[in-house]
């Protein structure tokens, strides 16, 4: 089983957990979450991307991580190096044998969706029987319109432990979570031959950010029944849980259930960790321009939405 809680962040403010893990680029909200809840712990660690390092806002949080005791890993942003990912995955499991317990935050907000992927994966296997308090923070941006640049997808596939090795039997049933990036989604349907379902923000978040959702995917909008169009609250993530779950669970039966979440990033977790709870009957795929990623320097706004995992 699997469960989650969300927590307000002022709830964990000052709190001393076993390891603290954030990740560092060029957007400024980088190390925002850590100095904004002063997250206390003696094993912090940074991952870092391994180009960009010259960028001024990237050097500017390198240097405010560094000055905070975080120990820096450099990785590709493209290639998951399981080695290294492991080895701290497994450093958080040999603290839970010697302790008997574990506590560990994880700032997701910059970290790309194949190192989040990895880490709750290994997480859920390797702690499996072992209490832990796994907490998962991501820090809101400012609202950056859409620039119009048209940037081809470079990486479409499974991401690292949450797809089935069996060969499909069904037809699938297409789950995707729409961002306002225009190319991310254009071809997914014709690639899966699939039955498409629509997720995106709603308006309680940020009127301007789902309104321009609903601009520049017009088309494929208007092309999908709306019963099959989900809007959801970014910041309750319970309930958006609940439609994912919901949703899931109605297909199965008939259907391969496949999420391509090309945004944002707290609906990409939920795909994972429902992917996990299921054992992979729902399959989550990242479709991603890579490396050539249009670089948007993102400003926090002082929200931070914040989950806990139960592993049981």
């Amino acid at each position: 089983m699997i469960g989650i809680e969300q927590f307000s962040s002022q709830e964990l403010k000052d709190r001393q957990f076993d390891f603290v893990i954030a990740a560092s680029g060029y957007e400024e909200r980088a190390p925002y979450q850590y100095i904004d809840l002063q997250l206390q712990s003696n094993r912090k660690i940074v991952i870092s991307f391994s180009h960009g390092q010259e960028h001024p806002v990237r050097k500017k949080n390198d240097n405010i991580f560094s000055k905070n005791g975080f120990k820096a890993i450099i990785l590709d942003g493209e290639v998951a190096d399981i080695s290294i990912l492991e080895k701290i995955v497994f450093d958080i499991k040999q603290a839970t044998k010697d302790n008997g317990y574990v506590s560990v935050y994880i700032d997701y907000s910059c970290m790309t969706k194949n190192w989040y992927a990895y880490i709750i994966y290994s997480l859920r296997y390797l702690l499996k029987g072992y209490p832990a308090d796994i907490f998962f923070g991501y820090t809101h941006a400012e609202f950056v319109p859409y620039n119009g640049n048209k940037t081809l997808n470079k990486v479409v596939g499974p991401l690292y432990g949450h797809c089935g090795l069996s060969v499909p039997s069904k037809p699938t049933a297409l789950i995707i979570g729409l961002g306002n990036e225009l190319n991310r989604i254009y071809g997914l349907k014709q690639y899966f031959d699939a039955s498409p379902y629509l997720f995106y923000s709603d308006k309680s978040y940020n009127e301007m950010y789902s309104d321009e959702i609903e601009k520049i995917n017009s088309e494929i909008i208007e092309e999908i029944d709306k019963e099959n169009v989900f809007k959801f609250p970014v910041n309750d993530m319970i309930y958006t849980d609940y439609l994912i779950d919901n949703l899931c669970k109605g297909l199965f039966d008939d259907y391969r259930v496949v999420i391509a979440p090309c945004g944002p990033k707290p609906f990409a977790l939920l795909s994972m960790i429902n992917s996990l709870k299921y054992d992979n009957r729902i399959e989550v795929w990242r479709i991603s321009p890579g490396n050539n990623l249009a670089r948007v320097i993102r400003r926090p706004t002082g929200l931070i939405t914040v989950i806990k995992i139960y592993f049981s």
